[in-house]
Parts: C-alpha cells; structure tokens; sequence
C-alpha cells in the first residue's frame, strides 16, 4: 500500500509540469514524513492496546486468584470434621499451584510490558532522529 500511494504521487508529480524539480522533491519529502508519523501512530497504538490487555488480563487473574482463595476458605470453614485434613491438604495444594502457575503468569505479562516499553522507547528514538 505504501509502495502504491509512492508510485501515485510519483505519477501526479511527474504529469504537474509547471512545477519546479526542488517543489516536487519538497512534496514527496513532506509526503515521506506524514507517512512515518501515520505508521509510528499506529505502531504506538498497538503498543498502547497491547499493554492495555496485559494489564487487564493480569486484573483478572488477580481477581480469580482472590476468589478461588474465598472459596478455599469457605470450604475449610465446611470441613471440620474428621476427613477434614485430608481435603484441605488437597485444596491447599491445588491453591498453591494455582497461586504458582498465576505468579508465572503475571510474572510473564509484567516481562512482556517491559518488551513492549522497550519497543515504544525504540520507536521513539527512531522517530526522534528521522
């Protein structure tokens, strides 16, 4: 798409020609420029998007993990009786591998938040010095 809004102006400027090879140079550069600044907008709005679902996702497993804690906690309320040992054994169990795979989970979103600042910082600086 790029290469055919290039190949157009080309086209448009070579058929206008009244006007001056320094004129024509001037557009296309003016034309160049608004392209960059269309694809960095862009670029930062997938950035933003991206960063914004992280943030909701790990929202999310915060709240799950606070529910599943609430209903643990429910349910030992229940089980005080004799086979109550064995049950709470198994749910504090599933409960710590669930709170284990969630802080990986979080731990992998946070990392990848950090990638896509890093990103936007690169974007930036190459915007920066076009």
């Amino acid at each position: 798409m790029q290469e055919e809004g290039a190949r157009l102006l080309r086209q448009l400027m070579a058929a206008q020609t009244f006007l001056p090879a320094e004129k024509q140079a001037q557009i296309e550069d003016e034309y160049d420029k608004h392209l960059l600044s269309l694809e960095q907008g862009l670029t930062f709005g997938r950035i933003r998007e991206k960063q914004v679902l992280a943030a909701q996702t790990t929202k999310r497993r915060h709240a799950l993990l606070e529910t599943l804690e609430q209903q643990h906690l429910q349910q030992q309320k229940k089980t005080k009786s004799a086979h109550r040992d064995d049950d709470t054994d198994n749910l504090s169990e599933q409960l710590q591998q669930l709170r284990a795979f969630n802080e990986e989970k979080i731990a992998l979103l946070e990392s990848r938040k950090l990638q896509l600042d890093e990103e936007m910082v690169k974007v930036r600086w190459k915007s920066q010095t076009s």
